[in-house]
């Protein structure tokens, strides 16, 4: 009976490692419903941000979407701008989201990256 119940907990758990390994919804609609449902998310960057040393800088941002629409797994994976700020509020704006859901047992990943530009019109403060 023992030996039943181990072989029909393992046949499960290698059911859970093929189910999560599976494709799911297409990444470039899950940017796009991003981007569109962002809110005031651009404009309190663009209030957080100040390049005074640099012209530009980016901050690519990942984050997976499970078969509920719930996001997981979010982190920063590049980032040129070294601003926690920042980083901290993309992760907790992401982590408020909820996303359309993709097929049943599969889970979305993507990538998206912010780029910050010097404004050209800023005048630079000489100290």
């Amino acid at each position: 009976m023992m030996i039943k119940i181990l072989f029909s907990i393992c046949l499960v758990l290698m059911a859970g490692c093929a189910i999560t390994h599976k494709r799911g919804a297409d990444a470039q609609l899950t940017v796009d419903y991003y981007l569109q449902n962002r809110g005031t998310l651009p404009s309190e960057l663009s209030k957080m941000v100040t390049l005074d040393k640099i012209n530009e800088a980016d901050v690519t941002i990942q984050w997976s979407v499970n078969d509920k629409g719930e996001t997981q797994d979010i982190t920063i994976e590049h980032d040129t701008l070294h601003n926690e700020n920042v980083n901290t509020l993309l992760i907790e704006h992401l982590k408020t989201m909820k996303f359309p859901r993709p097929p049943n047992f599969t889970v979305t990943t993507v990538e998206y990256t912010y780029k910050f530009q010097k404004n050209q019109n800023q005048k630079i403060q000489k100290k």
